[in-house]
């Protein structure tokens, strides 16, 4: 039908400051962004570049290795918590087979039973880490950067989709974060 749609950064549209916020003035805002844009204005609008299905399929298998690692964490910390509340101190991992089957005789009942279902869970959770983890590994199979490890070169490479898109090693810096910049205030320079 001859229609451009334009995906953009999430922006504060108040410019002025003024703290009230309405579904009109940000239409407004941004349909006067988007008019200065088309009229040539590149710096209007941050276009965000929209990933391809294929290319969304790639970066979801890292982003689910680490949700699992996050999980992990928490029900470990969920764990060690219930403990706590008994007066409790866990080793850290507490959760792994031989770690846990020591501490059979040393807790009471009850606090093993309840943490019985976090180490089951952790154990599952862990098992399909490390499968997952093997697998993004596996998948970014290639000569590797100084400094890289094979998980974090393909990390990169599944969230980055393709390197040749930046010009220049501040674009990549820019897109990364890694972007140092001053925070002064008064006579403090950091």
């Amino acid at each position: 039908m001859g229609i451009t749609n334009y995906v953009v950064r999430p922006r504060n549209w108040d410019e002025y400051g003024q703290k009230v916020k309405t579904d009109n003035r940000d239409a407004k805002a941004l349909l006067n962004n988007l008019d200065r844009y088309v009229a040539g204005n590149r710096k209007a609008l941050a276009i965000v570049r929209v990933p391809t299905p294929g290319q969304e399929r790639i970066r979801s298998v890292s982003r689910q290795r680490d949700s699992l690692g996050k999980e992990r964490k928490r029900l470990e910390a969920q764990g060690s918590s219930s403990a706590r509340y008994y007066g409790y101190s866990l080793p850290l991992h507490w959760w792994k087979p031989k770690s846990f089957e020591a501490q059979r005789e040393e807790l009471p009942g009850h606090l093993f039973s309840l943490l019985e279902v976090w180490q089951k869970l952790l154990v599952t959770i862990d098992a399909t880490l490390s499968e997952a983890t093997a697998a993004v590994e596996f998948s970014g199979a290639r000569l590797l950067p100084v400094g890289l490890g094979a998980l974090t070169a393909a990390c990169l490479d599944n969230e980055i989709c393709d390197w040749n898109r930046f010009g220049n090693r501040r674009e990549v810096a820019s897109f990364s974060g890694l972007c140092p910049k001053e925070d002064s205030s008064g006579g403090r320079h950091m």
